[in-house]
């Protein structure tokens, strides 16, 4: 039998609220896990460069799946950890953004 372990993330926050719903965690070994949700299809990678280039939307893809319709685009952070719980532990609360983030 085969065991799982999901991905740690210490602490996440909100790149983009809206379409498309964009959230950006770092784990404990500094490795980003990028969530977005976008046409009703949400995708997750893991990039493990520190930092990730884009906020580690380039990074591999971990998860994906679809969701509601088509135009759809929008996912509340409760949303997000209810429908990745299997694969990322999520901080119960978002922290601010990253004063430095500057995506690249």
């Amino acid at each position: 039998m085969r065991n799982h372990h999901r991905i740690d993330v210490v602490t996440a926050y909100v790149e983009c609220p809206m379409c498309p719903a964009t959230y950006i965690g770092i784990t404990a070994t500094s490795h980003t896990v990028y969530a977005r949700y976008r046409y009703g299809c949400l995708s997750v990678r893991l990039d493990p460069r520190n930092p990730a280039p884009f906020g580690g939307a380039w990074g591999l893809t971990i998860m994906e799946a679809h969701f509601g319709e088509p135009d759809d685009g929008h996912m509340h952070y409760d949303e997000l950890r209810e429908h990745t719980k299997n694969l990322v532990e999520w901080p119960a609360e978002l922290s601010p953004r990253p004063a430095n983030d500057d995506n690249g």
